[in-house]
């Protein structure tokens, strides 16, 4: 949607409701994947939309004061989302679980 709707944002030059709908997502999934998948690439990694999407965002006031995220909160949650929804009992879990503590610690 990103690399073809013209602009930088969901519907092209202007910010719309489906971009602060987005960028959560995005955030959160951004600062998990460093604690649970380190090995992924970035999000906008070989992603050029993306980048000018996120770059094109943080200029929005109505999205920095309101809706951004930062790295510790997305990071914070981690561990409650797997204890939630994940099988918390799994080893695999529980390590997860204690590196994403670890990280929100740090």
């Amino acid at each position: 949607v990103l690399a073809s709707s013209g602009g930088p944002f969901v519907r092209g030059g202007e910010l719309s409701a489906a971009d602060l709908a987005l960028a959560p997502t995005l955030e959160r999934f951004g600062e998990q994947l460093k604690v649970l998948k380190p090995e992924f690439p970035a999000l906008d990694a070989g992603r050029p939309a993306i980048t000018r999407w996120s770059e094109a965002m943080d200029l929005e006031p109505a999205y920095t004061r309101r809706v951004k995220g930062d790295a510790y909160s997305w990071t914070a949650v981690t561990s409650s989302f797997l204890r939630i929804f994940a099988n918390a009992s799994d080893a695999e879990t529980q390590a997860k679980i204690a590196k994403a503590d670890k990280a929100a610690a740090a």
